[in-house]
């Protein structure tokens, strides 16, 4: 009943995905994940006796995120949702909610309390609607836009954006999924050496600019580039300010650095701010 979050890399320790590995039964795992490639990657490293499947088309996933989440999915299930039964990265599985059979995940994308509710496919239409049913709570559905903007307040990376397959998890923020010390795995020579020798951090960049414009800057430092912003977003928290998720030169990266963004052959500032800008003390997806 407990979660571990991973980092999947290649030979050269290179990331394929991030992913969550759930302790379903002492014989049973859950990974979920964005790749194919992690499915492959299961079937090759599976020891003799272990049987991978993959289940995608076999379930729905409603993210029920948010201070009154727990609130809003007690009211439909006997199950104990409390802090202390179900506390952060824990899970509940075969329990009743709304009716129907479902496993919750103590997870979220968004830097705030929230679970993730896995439910046979064919009963997806039946918990949304009792979901959405709790209008006195203020239920009420969010867009990728919405929840771009919350994984970057909160400094979750998102692969294809934060990470491709020549960024290490020391690049993107999430070394310390890595464990070099649990014995031989695919790619661990190779993150033993870019441990040591990582050139970028992943840090939060803000600027004054609109969105639109930020997104596709060049980044500089004393004359040198050192970073790209791909995806930017206005932030909540940081007044309205425009946000990123940057890989920014190690020189460049210390909080309070400040950047000169280039786009179009126009010049604008931006700075190196704190991660995560929402809840720095990641409290509340722990409450």
């Amino acid at each position: 009943n407990r979660i571990a979050y991973a980092a999947v890399v290649n030979e050269d320790g290179g990331m394929v995905d991030d992913v969550t590995v759930s302790v379903l039964r002492d014989d049973a795992l859950l990974v979920i994940g964005g790749n194919p490639e992690v499915f492959d990657a299961l079937n090759q490293a599976a020891p003799a006796g272990t049987t991978v499947e993959e289940r995608r088309e076999n379930y729905g996933v409603l993210s029920v995120q948010g201070p009154k989440s727990r609130e809003l999915l007690q009211r439909l299930t006997d199950a104990d949702l409390s802090n202390e039964n179900l506390p952060f990265y824990g899970l509940l599985t075969d329990i009743s909610i709304a009716g129907v059979t479902a496993s919750i995940f103590r997870v979220g994308f968004t830097g705030e309390l929230g679970y993730e509710v896995m439910i046979g496919a064919a009963d997806a239409e039946k918990l949304y609607t009792a979901v959405y049913a709790q209008t006195d709570l203020g239920v009420t559905p969010f867009s990728g836009g919405a929840l771009m903007i919350a994984r970057i307040e909160a400094g979750f990376v998102l692969a294809d954006v934060d990470y491709d397959p020549a960024v290490s998890p020391y690049e993107c923020s999430i070394g310390f999924a890595v464990d070099l010390e649990k014995g031989d795995f695919r790619g661990r020579e190779a993150l033993v050496a870019r441990k040591a020798d990582a050139p970028v951090r992943l840090v939060g960049v803000a600027s004054d600019a609109a969105p639109e414009v930020f997104e596709g800057a060049q980044l500089s430092y004393n004359g040198a580039n050192v970073g790209e912003v791909v995806m930017a977003v206005p932030s909540p928290a940081l007044g309205g300010r425009t946000l990123s998720l940057v890989r920014v030169a190690n020189e460049a990266a210390t909080v309070g650095t400040r950047l000169i963004a280039s786009v179009g052959g126009n010049d604008f500032e931006a700075e190196v701010v704190a991660t995560p800008a929402h809840d720095p003390q990641r409290l509340r997806r722990r409450s």
